[in-house]
């Protein structure tokens, strides 16, 4: 689904290694990710998985402020 280039199998053996880890562990944490910290909602720590990985820090307040309104 991703392409058939070098780039998207590199992509798709993170992915298969990051789910492998956090089967085996619970924890996602693999080679060739940074340190992706557990989620709360002080820290708001998401993962953003594409070609090159961070985390993000509340990367989404402001559509979860604008949500709470609406909800």
């Amino acid at each position: 689904m991703t392409g058939a280039s070098e780039k998207a199998y590199k992509f798709e053996r993170l992915i298969s290694s990051i789910w492998i880890a956090f089967i085996k562990t619970g924890n996602p944490n693999t080679k060739g990710l940074p340190e992706w910290e557990p989620y709360n909602a002080e820290t708001g720590v998401t993962m953003i998985l594409d070609n090159r990985c961070e985390p993000r820090r509340h990367h989404d307040r402001e559509l979860m402020q604008m949500s709470r309104s609406i909800w």
